[in-house]
């Protein structure tokens, strides 16, 4: 059922104006509502939305549509709902981007992903001086360094007889 009322509210939507929806070559019946309805400035209009579902139930939507431009010139349309109960109240603000507000987001973001991947190369740098240089691929490297743990590995049980012979000599001299 709240399909139904999204795609009313999509046919609706539809008919604000050639900035909210475009198509290829719209119907003589969507180009007709288009000019009736399109949403000027500084207005406020009041639209019901008769919808049918497939059980054959009518219901009937209300919603209330403010519209207005922003400073930039770009249409802003708050659309809130007055009938049914069950979504009277909800509202939402539809925005008209234009390409050069898109730009413009997309080029902060730009310059935001370029300060990261500077940093990520500083960070790269400042680790690979820390890590301890040559030695040859990792591989042999880590093979010298499990050759040299079995040989430390080798020695522990001559230093837990170190210990054991100390442990003995304390109590000796105690």
């Amino acid at each position: 059922m709240r399909i139904s009322y999204l795609l009313a509210l999509a046919a609706l939507l539809s008919c604000l104006g050639p900035s909210w929806a475009e198509a290829a070559e719209p119907s003589p019946e969507v180009t007709a509502c288009l000019e009736r309805n399109i949403l000027e400035p500084d207005t406020i209009r009041a639209v019901r939305i008769s919808s049918r579902d497939r059980a054959g139930f009518d219901r009937d939507t209300v919603i209330k549509l403010h519209g207005r431009r922003n400073e930039a010139g770009q249409r802003e349309v708050m659309v809130s709902f007055v009938e049914p109960e069950d979504l009277k109240g909800s509202s939402f603000l539809m925005l008209e981007r234009s390409a050069a507000t898109n730009l413009e987001s997309c080029q902060k973001q730009f310059k935001v992903l370029e300060s990261q991947i500077r940093l990520a190369h500083e960070d790269r740098q400042q680790l690979d001086e820390q890590l301890p240089r040559g030695g040859g691929p990792l591989v042999i490297r880590l093979q010298s360094a499990e050759k040299e743990l079995a040989a430390l590995e080798e020695l522990l049980p001559m230093d837990a007889g170190r210990q054991e012979v100390l442990g003995q000599l304390r109590a000796a001299v105690h």
